[in-house]
């Protein structure tokens, strides 16, 4: 499979951030920069491409606290370039996986050994590939979407467009009527958000220059490699008509000392969205 990187990565913010999906969306696509003096489209260059299953790849995104070093929140990301689709996922940072001889918390599992392995924990928790990640402080986040510019977020009164302090401060927010799990759903379409306003950035000339800066402000193993190996791809998606990132809601319950306990559907409808 070849290394994939991302557009991803814009996302960002992604969303992420939310504390959890804080670290989604930033990456993924900023939103709405105002092209540089000498960008040029590259949607109408002539170039030709078709996408297959090898293009598809997933990423975890990732919120940490700039000063503990807390995991402050935790996105999944598919790329589904093949079928047009950009499913995304925020998981409680409480949510228990196998790991070891027992269970740990995805926030006990960072703590403990780092993305790395909690990237691993989650691969093999819903039997799905995870190709790369993006850990992202709310610094980061803030100064990631600002690059990019502001969002118009679904989340706010009005439809409001928000900058990253404020697109932030929505996802984090935690007076939702419905509780965490709207909150969690509210950061994953946030991230939708970010990656449907902001696709097409990959149609200017100076995407990946832009989409590396925002990189800069986060720790991922996306390389600059990855990011031309995977550009057909993301360029085509860019192209689409349709909208193709979406929120998916998550269930579950309640266990001991207060850990989230997935349910068996919502862990079948991630698996089957991720492979």
């Amino acid at each position: 499979m070849r290394s994939k990187p991302f557009w991803i990565s814009f996302v960002v913010a992604l969303c992420v951030i939310s504390a959890v999906s804080l670290a989604v969306g930033l990456l993924v696509y900023p939103a709405g920069r105002t092209p540089a003096a000498g960008s040029v489209s590259r949607a109408d260059d002539g170039d030709y491409y078709l996408p297959t299953a090898g293009d598809n790849f997933s990423l975890l995104a990732i919120g940490s606290d700039e000063v503990s070093g807390k995991l402050s929140g935790v996105s999944m990301i598919r790329f589904d370039v093949a079928n047009g689709k950009v499913p995304v996922v925020t998981l409680p940072t409480a949510m228990l996986v196998p790991y070891k001889t027992g269970s740990a918390t995805l926030e006990a599992i960072y703590a403990e050994v780092g993305v790395t392995a909690l990237m691993k924990a989650l691969a093999q928790y819903f039997s799905v590939s995870l190709n790369r990640y993006i850990d992202v402080t709310r610094d980061g986040f803030i100064k990631s979407i600002n690059i990019a510019g502001s969002v118009k977020s679904a989340a706010a009164a009005g439809g409001q467009t928000l900058d990253g302090a404020r697109l932030y401060d929505v996802m984090q927010k935690a007076a939702y009527p419905g509780g965490e799990k709207e909150r969690l759903y509210t950061v994953s379409q946030t991230v939708a958000d970010i990656i449907n306003q902001k696709a097409s950035l990959f149609l200017l000339s100076n995407g990946p220059d832009v989409l590396s800066a925002i990189l800069a402000n986060t720790k991922t193993d996306i390389s600059a490699g990855d990011i031309e190996d995977a550009y057909g791809a993301l360029r085509f998606m860019a192209k689409l008509s349709a909208k193709p990132a979406y929120a998916a809601e998550i269930g579950g319950s309640i266990g001991a000392e207060g850990s989230f306990v997935m349910g068996d559907a919502t862990k079948k409808m991630i698996t089957q969205a991720f492979s």
